[in-house]
This record gives C-alpha cells, sequence and structure tokens, in this order.
C-alpha cells in the first residue's frame, strides 16, 4: 500500500497489470468456425452419425476451449436476459388481464 501525503488516503495498487486482449491465432478462428458450420447442419438435417472429430494441434485446442467457454457466457447471459424478458411479459399480461394461449413460456 501507498500513503497520500496530502490527505492520508490508503491507496492499494493494482497487483496485476492491465493484460492486452488475446489475439487468437487464424487457424484456430478456421477450426472454431468449420466446427459451428458442421455442428448447425447436423442439427438442421438431423444428422444421427457420431461426429468425425477435427484433428487440431494443442495450441489450437487451447484457443477454441477459451471460445467454447466465451460462447457459453454469453448464452448464458442471453438466456438470463430472455427468461427476465419473460417474466416481464408474463406480468404485463396479468396487469393487463391479457390471456394467451397460444404461447408456450420458457423451457
Amino acid at each position: 500500500m501507498e500513503q497520500n501525503n496530502y490527505n492520508n488516503i490508503q491507496v492499494q495498487e493494482d497487483p496485476l497489470p492491465a493484460m492486452p486482449p488475446l489475439i487468437i491465432c487464424d487457424s484456430a478462428i478456421a477450426l472454431w468456425n468449420a466446427a459451428t458450420d458442421t455442428a448447425q447442419f447436423h442439427i438442421n438435417h438431423g444428422v444421427v452419425l457420431p461426429p468425425e472429430p477435427i484433428r487440431i494441434t494443442v495450441e489450437e485446442k487451447c484457443w477454441v476451449t477459451l471460445m467454447a467457454l466465451q460462447r457459453e457466457e454469453e448464452l448464458k447471459d442471453t438466456l438470463r436476459y430472455l427468461e427476465k424478458a419473460w417474466r416481464e411479459i408474463e406480468e404485463v399480461r396479468k396487469l393487463l388481464g391479457i390471456q394467451t394461449t397460444s404461447i408456450e413460456g420458457p423451457m
């Protein structure tokens, strides 16, 4: 801790310097995009065969793991937003006396 002599306030210095943004290697981005496209195709066309693993290096696997974790966090945030919005519209319908039977609630 450092002490400011002017007004006797103690200031705690940040132990970790700000890190620059990570620059993901192009091959990891290409692999991520290929895997995403393949997964979307499998889902949209009902492909039930086990997927053939894409060959990747250890470094690329580290990058795509980080990308997957980031995507999961984004999806969790989106889900929280949608759940809150759904509760809000349900409350609005109650307050206004609107009954809607054709819409299903969140999963």
